[in-house]
């Protein structure tokens, strides 16, 4: 979803280009403010995408086109628009979102390339790495963010369905093995639907132990050819499974909500 926003943003920002001659700010405005007049009942409600002073404003009803609109943003506009209930989402285009943004790419081009070969293992330590400094140059240049932070649990999600759907099928994993990763994977959507309830929204810490089991996870394709994946497989279980259950614990007593920002 979140790929899907940016990319439409970015075309977005592209057209706008192409429409110098189009309608004037007053116009475009003037469409925004009456768009409950224009378009019928049937209606997504409105979404404004907004960085550096320009905005995209989003309306789509169901079996119409999307319309959208491209204008100068300020203080003063993005209250009027939260006054009239639109969504409101800011793209803070940094480094370390950028360095995130890799992460996902990689993953995505992990997908049309071979298990094992030269440039399966040039991307995946590509999109490790990516993980590993994202935070950290994030703090260092002060832009951590909670959008920041959802990117990097966006990346990850990413980055992990791609390397299960690749290796899977590659190894041989004990039946054990394989319903010990089940239930990890059963405790991560408990504390997943634990934090939305009592949250209202998805909630994934960074914990310590996240981060090791994140290295870990990373590490294993990597020794799969010297470490037998029974040791080297329950190892990393064992680590997760902690990290999952300190997880929810966190998420439940609301004493990991220091941990959300990257």
């Amino acid at each position: 979803m979140l790929i899907c926003l940016i990319i439409i943003f970015t075309i977005c920002l592209a057209s706008c280009g192409e429409k110098k001659n189009a309608a004037s700010e007053e116009q475009q405005n003037e469409n925004v403010v009456q768009h409950d007049q224009e378009y019928g009942e049937n209606a997504i409600p409105p979404l404004l995408f907004y960085t550096n002073g320009v905005g995209v404003y989003l309306y789509y009803e169901i079996g119409s086109r999307m319309h959208f609109c491209i204008m100068p943003v300020d203080q003063q506009s993005l209250s009027e628009f939260q006054k009239a209930g639109t969504t409101i989402e800011k793209f803070n285009f940094n480094i370390a979102n950028i360095i995130t943004g890799i992460r996902i790419i990689c993953s995505i081009a992990l997908l049309f390339c071979p298990v094992f070969s030269p440039a399966f293992y040039t991307l995946y330590i590509i999109a490790g790495v990516s993980d590993m400094i994202d935070g950290a140059v994030a703090r260092k240049t002060g832009t951590a963010s909670a959008f920041g932070s959802k990117l990097d649990t966006a990346a990850d999600f990413v980055f992990v369905v791609v390397c299960l759907i690749k290796l899977i099928p590659a190894i041989h994993a004990p039946t054990w093995l394989i319903i010990w990763i089940i239930v990890i994977a059963a405790i991560k959507a408990i504390n997943l639907i634990s934090g939305y309830v009592i949250r209202r929204e998805m909630v994934s810490l960074h914990t310590k132990m996240n981060k090791v089991t994140g290295v870990l996870l990373f590490a294993l394709p990597l020794t799969l050819t010297i470490i037998d994946l029974k040791y080297s497989g329950a190892f990393v279980s064992a680590v997760a499974t902690f990290a999952a259950i300190q997880e929810g614990h966190l998420i439940r007593t609301g004493a990991g909500d220091n941990l959300e920002t990257r």
